[in-house]
């Protein structure tokens, strides 16, 4: 039986009786609420339960224990991911380590599309964590596997990122916004049309208007006031939110900027992220540069990168790790390979072992033999070594026998 129907029928019948009791206090009355509420007590909010309507979503709400959190997995049948998120043997995993009720809601159907323009749902598949009164806390786009990674779902958060809106979802939205959910969607809107949209809605800080500009590829006039109001919209709907906006918009124009083969468009591009993210930029511009000295072929910027990034940021072993594979893959030069060796830390260990056989091949490739055979030898001597797992130095002692 469908779990709004159950609920529904549970709720009348503890109603009824309740009135019998009041009314002439039976025994066979108090019998028929005992029934109702053990009724009520099988029904469970688990993850294959599919909510497909308004009621059934506050009956989800009201599930939720005060200063707890409840969980909404959202997908659809047509995107890879989404087939793990309807896997019954991946919802029984998060329903064995979540204490928190989880369940689920199909973006296709009538109020799946109704959910998602309330919660700014752009990617997929997606949980959102929801207070008992059903204001948004976190979305995530990634599904979890690992069961610490599971329980992170469950952490405290201590304060609201988000401005709390109104349970309301027959927002105004218009009519491009709506059909931009259909799964026969056509193109999306001009810019025409976007720009006079937001001509007649200058708020970004009202929940129809931010929803349409994260929806949407905008205009730099568009771009530019959502800089000029960062701050104010991070207040109403997170710093996540926003920096996401700003990262895929910059992202979008230093890849339309390395097709044009365009050095000053790109430092255009850093200069005004730069001034967007403030404090943070270095996290979000050193990436835009990854890739533009990559698609350019621009390796001796790309090593200056990567020595910016290791004096900076010296804990960001995974984005050197990740950097020399592409020196590997795409660059001949024994000088930039070489010098790229020294990212990685001298003083072999279990932790590092995995950057140690890049460095290994770094140094290999860069015309460092001897350093590279020393090294190989250390992680050969290593418990956890293997062939399959330390793949470069397995290449380079194969070659010595």
């Amino acid at each position: 039986m469908p779990l709004t129907l159950q609920k529904y029928l549970s709720t009348i019948l503890i109603v009824f009786t309740r009135l019998l009791i009041h009314f002439i206090g039976t025994f066979f009355a108090q019998w028929a609420l005992v029934l109702a509420l053990f009724f009520c007590s099988t029904i469970s909010t688990k993850a294959q339960d599919s909510i497909d309507s308004l009621p059934a979503y506050l009956n989800f709400l009201s599930s939720i224990q005060k200063n707890k959190i409840g969980l909404i997995i959202l997908s659809n049948n047509r995107c890879g991911q989404c087939l793990l998120a309807k896997d019954p043997r991946y919802l029984d995993k998060l329903d064995s380590i979540l204490i928190s009720p989880l369940v689920s809601i199909d973006t296709e159907s009538d109020f799946g599309k109704i959910i998602s323009m309330k919660h700014r749902i752009n990617k997929l598949p997606a949980i959102l964590i929801l207070s008992e009164e059903g204001q948004l806390l976190h979305r995530a786009n990634r599904l979890p596997r690992e069961q610490n990674e599971i329980q992170s779902l469950e952490l405290p958060f201590d304060t609201l990122p988000y401005a709390k809106f109104p349970l309301i979802f027959d927002l105004e939205y218009p009519e491009f916004f709506k059909r931009s959910f259909n799964q026969s969607a056509s193109s999306p809107p001009s810019d025409d049309v976007l720009s006079l949209f937001f001509q007649m809605n200058p708020n970004l800080q009202d929940e129809v208007v931010w929803a349409v500009a994260l929806r949407f590829d905008l205009s730099s006039n568009a771009m530019n006031r959502i800089i000029t109001q960062r701050d104010m919209l991070i207040s109403s709907f997170g710093k996540s939110e926003v920096f996401d906006k700003l990262d895929r918009s910059f992202f979008s124009s230093m890849k339309a900027a390395a097709k044009n083969r365009s050095s000053t468009t790109f430092e255009s591009v850093i200069a005004k992220a730069e001034l967007a993210f403030g404090q943070d930029e270095f996290d979000y511009t050193s990436k835009y540069k990854s890739y533009f000295y990559q698609l350019m072929g621009n390796w001796d910027c790309y090593l200056k990168l990567g020595d910016e990034i290791n004096m900076r940021n010296p804990s960001s072993s995974l984005t050197l790790y990740e950097m020399a594979q592409v020196l590997l893959h795409y660059s001949n030069d024994e000088q930039i390979l070489k010098n790229a060796a020294d990212w990685f830390s001298k003083e072999l260990s279990e932790e590092n072992s995995e950057e140690a056989d890049t460095k290994t091949m770094l140094l290999w490739r860069g015309g460092e033999e001897d350093r590279a055979k020393e090294l190989a030898l250390e992680i050969e001597a290593l418990p956890a070594y293997s062939t399959a797992s330390f793949p470069y130095t397995a290449s380079i002692l194969k070659g010595l026998k």
